[in-house]
């Protein structure tokens, strides 16, 4: 269930318009950890676990754009913005975080 949660709140909160991971500011990836606690008790002041959940959003941030390449086709943020993934991909996400 934890890397499930995971998974879906990489998809419905990390930005689209970052090439990788890698990219995703740190003040991004500690919000997103910290959603986690919605639901979960899970100690982020632990390396361990911090390397973890790390490991497990980069894996969905990852899954998740390369699901978005359809609609990266469409070329500029406006054309993409007119052409939304479908509702269960895009996830209520605000049009503003199609860059």
């Amino acid at each position: 269930m934890f890397t499930s949660e995971i998974g879906i709140t990489v998809q419905g909160g990390a930005p689209v318009c970052k090439y990788g991971w890698s990219d995703v500011d740190k003040d991004d990836k500690r919000l997103l950890r910290e959603d986690l606690r919605v639901f979960f008790t899970v100690d982020l002041t632990d390396p361990a676990v911090v390397a973890y959940v790390g490991s497990k959003m980069s894996t969905a941030y990852s899954q998740f754009k390369t699901r978005l390449k359809e609609w990266k086709a469409f070329g500029s943020p406006e054309q993409g913005r007119a052409n939304l993934p479908n509702a269960d991909l895009w996830n209520e996400r605000s049009v503003s975080h199609w860059h």
